[in-house]
């Protein structure tokens, strides 16, 4: 996408809005990305969310994003309420980052073994 100038790439993505009426439109989280979608959003009458590291589908047909702020260390959670949900979505962010799963641990009624003494 940046190879060619951000106003005709916003113009024809305005276009394939209006004629197709997707249920979200995806662009690259970087910098000509970013300006693309807000001119898209601004030409479509759409809402716009920026830097997605994942997404859902909401009620009725919405989508919903979650989004990484304060480096990482807080997510929100955003939905557009008007038009076509333009997402720039982060790259190289791995989605639905889940802590691993441990397995469940065995409780015993048994004393656990006394651990043998060191040796001096």
């Amino acid at each position: 996408m940046t190879d060619h100038l951000v106003a005709p790439q916003a113009e024809v993505l305005a276009h394939l809005v209006a004629r197709a009426s997707p249920a979200a439109v995806l662009i690259p989280s970087n910098s000509a990305g970013k300006e693309i979608a807000a001119r898209l959003a601004v030409t479509t009458g759409s809402g716009l969310i920026t830097d997605a590291v994942d997404m859902q589908a909401g009620e009725g047909g919405s989508v919903s994003t979650t989004q990484s702020v304060f480096a990482g260390s807080s997510a929100v959670q955003a939905t557009v309420t008007k038009g076509t949900p333009i997402v720039t979505v982060k790259p190289n962010w791995p989605l639905r980052r889940r802590p691993p799963v441990r397995p469940p641990t065995r409780r015993s009624s048994r004393p656990s073994p006394t651990p043998p003494r060191a040796r001096r």
